[in-house]
């Protein structure tokens, strides 16, 4: 109706007038839909619209994806994830491996071989190019080792280096979970077992990479760490901090060598799978998931996150709390600085979930993608609706007018409770973080 009362109006006017008053009237009516489009629909709903989800890695038949790490580099995005193959040795590289799309949950497991994977854009994420291998396994299966996983990928980039850390977890026996990897060296549940961390770096954004080179941390072997996983961070020091559990890895010297630094091991709150921000020049804040056993004793207060500060570019610990702003189960979560806000990215806990308490939580139960964003240096948060359905690790990454997300779902409407699907990409513009923060 207003196009044709306007036309009619127009079709009486000179022809230098109709366009002139064509192209004031184009701009103010385009101008017009924005503003009622924003306020008619939700938006979420916007945001989906013009910035759909993307699969990155999908899961398959043969193949599992999950665990992403991503950094960005201006218009660069470098993602990394796990392909977990079970516990079956198979070459993905052989034409005759058959992938049918069918999903298999039995390659998902949190054992046996497991490569790293990666994926890059050089356009925003926009396009993405073809999937790549860039850590075999199979390098790692030197006698007297016959099962091997490299796992936790956590990207950092510094000086235009990107670095990979990542865990690499192998043994002589049929098992090479985390549970083994605590007890008496070097024979554990009946077997040699190894856990270890190794590096490779690029100076090219992802296109070549070094080869793997061990980390020493100098840590006795029965003491159990792992990187990640997610991104680290370069403090205002110059240090590199990558997040892992149960400590804090620094590096002073570019990457060359590595240390621990902040624990909560000797708390009687312990978390696991770490990130961490610095907030200002030497305050260093973590946000953890925390251990079962710590969820346990504080059911009360569950479902939560750990979270704890540093004022010592993350060398200890000064504070370690119960953080009832994060309604979260047991999951990784994503973290970043993008401007003057802090943002996180988890599954929700359902009410459902946090009826039945810490104990009896399965996988099953991530849901329900957040995001939240603090404007007060994590004092305070407000919490937004990100997607529905299944959703479980993530990470992001801040770029100009937005956040690059990738995090553990699905997108097609199968399964929709099980996360393990694959790993998705999806931008989240300022504008949908701004509307979150004025609710």
């Amino acid at each position: 109706m207003i196009f044709s009362v306007l036309a009619t109006g127009i079709n009486v006017m000179p022809n230098i007038n109709k366009i002139i008053l064509y192209n004031a009237l184009h701009k103010v009516l385009s101008l017009l839909f924005i503003i009622i489009g924003s306020t008619a629909l939700p938006h979420t709903l916007c945001a989906k619209e013009k910035y759909p989800p993307k699969w990155l890695f999908k899961s398959n038949f043969s193949e599992c994806y999950r665990i992403p790490s991503l950094v960005s580099i201006g218009v660069n995005l470098i993602a990394v994830a796990e392909r977990r193959h079970g516990t079956s040795e198979s070459n993905p590289d052989q034409p005759s491996l058959a992938k049918k799309e069918n999903f298999n949950s039995k390659k998902c497991m949190d054992w046996g071989y497991i490569d790293l994977v990666m994926r890059r854009s050089v356009d925003g994420g926009r396009s993405w190019n073809e999937q790549t291998s860039i850590v075999r396994y199979s390098n790692f299966l030197q006698s007297p080792f016959n099962m091997a996983l490299a796992g936790n990928p956590t990207l950092l980039e510094t000086k235009g280096k990107l670095i990979l850390l990542f865990n690499v977890t192998r043994s002589s026996g049929e098992y090479n979970g985390a549970k083994c990897s605590t007890k008496q060296p070097p024979v554990t549940c009946g077997y040699y077992f190894s856990n270890q961390i190794w590096k490779i770096e690029s100076s090219n954004l992802g296109s070549t990479w070094t080869s793997p080179e061990l980390v020493d941390i100098s840590t006795p072997v029965t003491d159990m760490v792992r990187v990640g996983p997610g991104h680290g961070i370069v403090l205002s020091n110059g240090d590199l901090l990558v997040p892992g559990y149960p400590w804090l890895l620094k590096s002073s010297d570019g990457g060359i060598t590595w240390r621990k630094a902040a624990t909560t091991r000797n708390s009687p709150l312990r978390g696991g799978e770490t990130a961490a921000v610095e907030i200002r020049p030497g305050h260093v804040w973590a946000l953890l998931r925390p251990t079962k056993r710590t969820a346990i004793k504080n059911r009360s207060s569950y479902p939560f996150r750990l979270s704890a500060s540093s004022f010592d570019f993350g060398d200890n610990y000064e504070t370690i709390e119960v953080n009832k702003a994060f309604l979260s189960p047991l999951v990784q979560a994503g973290l970043t600085k993008y401007g003057d806000r802090i943002v996180a990215s988890y599954p929700a806990a359902s009410a459902e979930q946090t009826e039945k308490g810490p104990d009896n939580e399965s996988i099953r139960d991530r849901r329900n993608l957040m995001l939240s964003i603090s404007t007060d240096d994590a004092e305070s948060w407000k919490r937004c609706d990100l997607t529905e359905g299944a959703a479980g690790y993530s990470d992001i990454a801040a770029m100009h007018g937005g956040l690059a997300l990738i995090y553990e779902g699905n997108i097609d409407g199968t399964l929709k409770d099980d996360p393990r699907q694959g790993v998705i990409y999806r931008f989240v513009t300022d504008e949908f973080m701004a509307t979150c923060i004025s609710k």
